[in-house]
């Protein structure tokens, strides 16, 4: 285990960095990086990747409550990138509650590539911290290099928030395919902020049989979902809130039933309801 570390910076934020902040490579599996409360680690300034897991033995990691390319206070001490997974499978980076990790000021927030399979991203901040701050990287979830099956949020309080990057999630490349992502926050949070990703919510490029969906919300994006290149088929799109969210889509619902019930039945019936 791997807890309660400044890995290239100290409790002043001061520049250390290293190569690579946390190699995990080869066989090394099973390990926990990170942890709640005082066992999170603050890694930074790394040239590299602030953490690397790489190699088909390195299966079973947990990257969690970790603070990825800034601090606890929101700083800038952005790695090269943040979280690299190379043909690795079954890691779990992030996780429900005080387990999420905080990714910032990175090229990428997490690239998952080169063959990696079966791992999960959840409920990690990316590109933003739990107060919404902008804390973007250059791109927020990677997925590519015949990346495949891997997921992205889930249900609750595994969704990611993404925010603050040039694309939110960029699926590339022939052999990125049967990944899933699904509950997230893709330019907003819980709140319904403007966490705006300035190209694209959702990229998928050439890259076929992959699932949005469902219950992504996508909002303040340039392009909510973009699917472009002849090689991008087969792709699921559903039971997503693009533009709006849960609460809107309510209200609007409910007021389209008293429009409708207004219309064919007794003018007096209506609905309330509220938030």
């Amino acid at each position: 285990m791997v807890l309660g570390n400044y890995i290239g910076t100290n409790a002043s934020g001061d520049d250390l960095g290293n190569d690579v902040g946390i190699g995990i490579y080869n066989s090394a599996s099973s390990n926990t990086i990170g942890g709640t409360g005082n066992a999170a680690n603050t890694i930074g300034f790394n040239l590299d990747d602030g953490i690397d897991i790489a190699g088909s033995g390195a299966t079973g990691n947990m990257v969690l409550g970790n603070y990825i390319g800034t601090n606890a206070s929101g700083a800038n001490l952005g790695n090269g990138g943040g979280i690299a997974i190379s043909e690795a499978s079954n890691n779990t980076i992030g996780g429900a509650g005080n387990s999420a990790n905080t990714i910032g000021f990175n090229s990428d927030g997490i690239d998952i590539e080169s063959g990696a399979t079966g791992n999960m991203v959840l409920g990690n901040y990316i590109g933003t911290n739990a107060s919404g701050d902008k804390l973007g990287n250059s791109e927020g979830v990677v997925i590519e290099y015949s990346a495949s099956n891997n997921t992205i949020g889930g249900a609750g309080n595994a969704a990611n928030t993404i925010g603050f990057s040039s694309d939110g999630i960029d699926i590339t490349g022939s052999g990125a395919t049967g990944n899933v992502v699904l509950g997230n926050y893709i330019g907003s949070n819980a709140s319904g902020d403007n966490l705006g990703n300035g190209d694209v919510g959702v990229l998928i490029s050439d890259a076929p049989s992959n699932t949005i969906g469902g219950a992504n919300t996508i909002g303040y994006n340039g392009t909510g979902i973009d699917i472009t290149g002849s090689g991008a088929t087969g792709n699921v799109v559903q039971g997503n809130f693009i533009g709006t969210d849960t609460e809107q889509e309510i209200r609007a619902s409910c007021e389209r039933l008293e429009r409708a019930t207004r219309g064919i039945g007794d003018p007096r019936v209506s609905f309330q309801v509220h938030f």
